[in-house]
Parts: structure tokens; sequence; C-alpha cells
């Protein structure tokens, strides 16, 4: 099932209590807290004009956090990085998102050339510009170079929020880069997290009942 609600957990901190599991920032990890994540290419931080998480190309990367407290949803937070010259619709490349690899919380098309993307709507859904919705671009430091095409800054940088229910106490994460270029190289195109938290809204308990008072007879 996919939910596209990026924006709710914004929302979520005004109304509802939150209690954060996980977080992980890039830019002041030094290394610390890469024991969670595992994947298919080597985890490491990449420490440029902004840092993060990769490159990664066409690889699943998991997140893995225990011992979350007593819950009925979970609340995602990522800074996710497109670098290169992804094509959007034009050549499908697309970032999914699963949770415990069971539900689908993303799953769309990026585009930092002349093609289109569907971010922020669904993969196969409505076509936008290219970098539509994106934070920030042209800031982490990744150069593209394409002879006599292109060569200069070429990323973009998206916040994504998500909200689900969920009430285990461990969840996995997985962010799966799927790429369809002529080159699929990381020098050509590839993904980075600049950031990651996992919140969770706990249970609310029942209140009290109210206690009967005691009848003495006669009294």
């Amino acid at each position: 099932m996919f939910l596209p609600n990026y924006c709710i957990a914004g929302v979520l901190l005004l109304v509802l209590p939150l209690a954060w599991g996980y977080e992980f920032d890039a830019s002041r990890a030094n290394g610390r807290g890469l024991s969670d994540w595992s994947g298919t290419a080597p985890i490491v931080i990449t420490t440029a004009k902004r840092s993060y998480l990769g490159p990664f190309g066409n690889d699943s990367i998991r997140l893995s956090v225990t011992d979350l407290p007593e819950h009925d949803t979970i609340v995602i937070d990522l800074l996710l990085y497109i670098l290169g010259s992804w094509d959007g619709v034009e050549d499908d490349d697309r970032m999914l998102i699963t949770l415990d690899a069971r539900d689908t919380v993303f799953f769309s098309t990026f585009s930092n050339t002349l093609f289109q993307q569907n971010f922020p709507s669904p993969r196969g859904g409505k076509q936008y510009a290219r970098r539509t919705g994106a934070a920030e671009v042209d800031v982490t430091g990744w150069i593209f170079s394409e002879p006599k095409v292109f060569n200069g800054p070429l990323d973009a940088g998206y916040t994504l929020s998500f909200r689900m229910p969920h009430t285990a106490s461990v969840c996995r994460l997985d962010l799966i880069g799927a790429l369809k270029d002529v080159r699929p190289l990381p020098s050509n195109e590839a993904w980075g997290v600049g950031s990651a938290r996992i919140g969770v809204v706990p249970k609310e308990k029942p209140p009290p009942q109210p206690e009967e008072p005691t009848v003495y007879p006669g009294r």
C-alpha cells in the first residue's frame, strides 16, 4: 500500500506526543551510528559541502532500529539526496522505501535533468518538472561531468516524512535505488541519506476509573 503522506509528520509534531527512538545526522555522525545500517554497498559517510551516507547506486540499504517504546504509530523522517543525472520518468530512475519488508512507504521517480519526474506523486502518477519539491539543489558538492554536455554540480535534497500504523518494538527500513542509465556508474547517478529519524507515538493509556465510594450500612 502506497501512502503519499510526505508532510504529515510535521503536523503530528504539533498535535501528538512523539518519542524519537533513533536519530542520525551524517554531518555530526563521525562514524557513529553506522552499525545500525547495512546493505549491498559499503556503509560510509561522504564528507563534502553536505555530508551524507553513501553514495549508493542500484543498492538496497537497511536501517534497523530496536527497543522502540510501546506505540501504535511510527513516524519516519529522511533527508534524501538525489545525486547526478537522474532522468525521472524517461529512464524510470526511482526510489523505493519499505517498512519491515512488508509495507511500501514510498515509491517515486526523480529527475535532475530535463526530463520530468513523478515526485511528489507516486511512480506512474502525475508528472512534474525536475526537482519539484526539492528542499535545496546543488549543495552537496557532487559534480557530474558528461563531455560536451554538462560539467558542474548536480544534486537535489528532499525532506521526506511518513506516518504509518506500527506496534512492533523493532523496525526495519529499506531504501532501494533502481537506476537505468546507459552508464550506471556511481559517478553518474547515485543517492545518499543526509539524516534519518524514527519516532513513535506512544499508545494512549485508558484514563483511570474513578473509585466507587465505600458505603457503610447505617451511616
